[in-house]
């Protein structure tokens, strides 16, 4: 899942950051990673960490099917769509989820809000 050529648009009001893949960038950032996959203060981190002002809405990267919403250790509450081809987005430590499991999600639908639940 690479964000190799991203450009910036405006869209609603927000600024929102695409590339030319499959998926799009899931926040409206400066395109920064603050945390990558790899051992973090002793632990296993499982994915990339994109800073976001709390409360910014976050959109699907990619078309699919929510196939987890809740919380989970460590992550707060979560959301996890399934994408064509076995992929999977997970986006954590959200203030507030906006869809269900089992709901059909397009790319660049708004389906949560940046928090800091869980460990962040």
């Amino acid at each position: 899942m690479g964000f190799k050529n991203i450009s910036k648009t405006s869209v609603r009001g927000e600024t929102e950051y695409f590339d030319d893949s499959k998926f799009i960038w899931p926040v409206p950032s400066t395109k920064r990673v603050s945390s990558y996959f790899g051992r973090r203060r002793g632990r296993n981190h499982d994915g990339i960490d994109i800073p976001a002002k709390r409360g910014t809405h976050i959109v699907a990267s990619s078309n699919g099917i929510v196939s987890f919403v809740g919380r989970m250790k460590g992550y707060g509450k979560t959301i996890v769509i399934k994408h064509d081809g076995g992929h999977h987005t997970v986006y954590a430590h959200n203030r507030k989820n906006y869809v269900k499991k089992g709901q059909k999600i397009s790319q660049g639908e708004v389906i949560a809000q940046v928090g800091n639940t869980g460990r962040s």
